[in-house]
């Protein structure tokens, strides 16, 4: 046999043996490893700080209304309307051509699919665009930076491009 072909069965023969342990979690006292006791007295804490709700319940008010957010605000929507204006979530509001425009800040990007919705419906509320009068109304969705529409909103709800 030659010694190629002897080196070459050592070193196969060596793999399947490493291969072949287990792997552990736990420190090697070797050194090209983690020194002995290295992981002792390290705590861990995933977050920065402890979430207020936990993931599976993050969606439990999906029955939102926007009276919820009116109330907080001592009955005012408008109130509700001015810090949503104050927070850049909202920057403008006009007419054009007979249809309202609600113009969006960067913030309301920032939001989450359900946010964007009750902030739209907030909106609503608070100017009466949508009632039982005007039940086909609509308010297109604009954003501040280019002045291209990005959604509109109708007794649906909102719809985003």
């Amino acid at each position: 046999m030659s010694r190629f072909s002897r080196f070459f069965t050592l070193a196969l023969c060596a793999t399947f043996f490493i291969m072949s342990q287990p792997a552990k979690a736990e420190p090697k006292p070797w050194i090209w490893s983690w020194w002995p006791g290295h992981w002792d007295n390290l705590d861990f804490n995933p977050y920065l700080e402890d979430p207020p709700h936990t993931h599976n319940s993050q969606w439990e008010a999906a029955n939102w209304t926007p009276e919820y957010w009116a109330n907080k605000n001592g009955g005012d929507a408008m109130k509700m309307i001015a810090k949503l204006y104050k927070a850049d979530v909202l920057r403008d509001q006009y007419i054009e051509d007979d249809i309202p425009v609600l113009v969006v800040g960067p913030v309301f990007y920032d939001l989450g699919g359900y946010d964007k919705k009750r902030v739209t419906e907030m909106v609503d509320y608070a100017y009466k665009v949508i009632t039982p009068a005007t039940p086909d109304a609509i308010f297109f969705i604009v954003d501040e930076e280019t002045g291209d529409q990005i959604g509109t909103y109708t007794k649906y709800g909102p719809h985003f491009m």
